[in-house]
């Protein structure tokens, strides 16, 4: 008698992918625009559906690149060490091993350097009144796009590997002060001045980091924080001269901590005003005999 046997089997597609942090499976990442040295970072999950624990390392390619195009020449030690160090984009971890059907998370990170003339343009657009007409080169500050592929190599091969694309455009931060020279005139010893200036972030988009540097007889409150998009932002500046002399200092407002703008600051202290004691409170303990 003849037996039928019925087989029905799953097909199962071996491959390795990432996914971002919505759980879809993403091969572009755009960090879209990004202040020149600023640290910025997006999360994925390289993603291992095959049934082999798998090493990996990661090599980065300037440029966008697909899988069809020839991959260029190793590179000398020497190359290497300038691409990396002129590199904008990274990947942690670099290499490693992700386990069979697992996944294993990805920081990529986005931090360009900052050159002279980005902080010349950055400082010179600060200090600029706003009702003033003299011409600053903005063209030479365009935003700079900058693009990567990113090539995950399993056992030295890459022909299971995802080309990764990797994109952000560099701009400089645009933040007015409303004032940058400040004389507070005379002040005693043991008292202070204050004068209060408004910082201006003109950017739609994106927040500013500030801080101020720390300066003998004077001070700034608050020392530092974070300018919303199209935000203004109130700061008190202190003179708080502590012996006699005239004082003329440079405190710098500080973006991200690479840009770094100069506040002139004077004052002068001629005289000595009565030192404020601090009432001190007596305590007195009481116990029971």
């Amino acid at each position: 008698m003849l037996k039928h046997i019925d087989v029905s089997a799953t097909s199962v597609d071996f491959y390795i992918f990432l996914i971002d942090e919505q759980g879809a499976q993403n091969h572009n990442y755009d960090f879209g625009s990004v202040y020149f040295g600023q640290l910025k970072e997006i999360k994925a999950y390289l993603v291992n559906n095959t049934p082999q624990k798998l090493p990996f390392k990661i090599k980065f390619l300037s440029g966008k690149q697909t899988a069809d195009e020839e991959i260029p020449n190793l590179q000398t030690p020497n190359e290497l060490g300038i691409e990396q160090l002129e590199r904008v984009m990274n990947c942690y971890p670099s290499e490693g091993f992700v386990d069979s059907y697992s996944q294993i998370p990805l920081r990529f990170t986005c931090k360009s350097r900052v050159t002279d003339n980005m902080v010349f343009w950055t400082r010179n657009y600060c200090m600029k009144g706003e009702n003033t007409h003299d011409e600053i080169p903005e063209s030479q500050f365009d935003p700079i796009t900058y693009s990567y592929t990113c090539i995950f190599e399993f056992n030295g091969q890459t022909d299971l590997s995802p080309y990764v694309h990797i994109s952000a455009k560099g701009i400089c931060p645009t933040v007015k002060i409303s004032s940058h020279a400040l004389n507070f005139g005379e002040c005693k010893v043991n008292e202070k001045k204050d004068i209060a200036v408004i910082l201006d972030n003109k950017n739609e988009d994106h927040p500013v980091e500030f801080s101020f540097s720390s300066v003998a007889n004077f001070k700034a409150a608050p020392k530092g924080g974070t300018l919303l998009p199209r935000d203004t932002h109130p700061v008190d500046f202190v003179f708080e001269p502590k012996g006699l002399g005239k004082f003329t200092s440079y405190m710098d407002l500080e973006l991200f901590g690479a840009y770094k703008i100069p506040i002139k600051l004077v004052g002068a202290a001629l005289s000595i005003g009565e030192k404020r004691v601090l009432s001190q409170k007596k305590i007195f303990i009481i116990t029971n005999p």
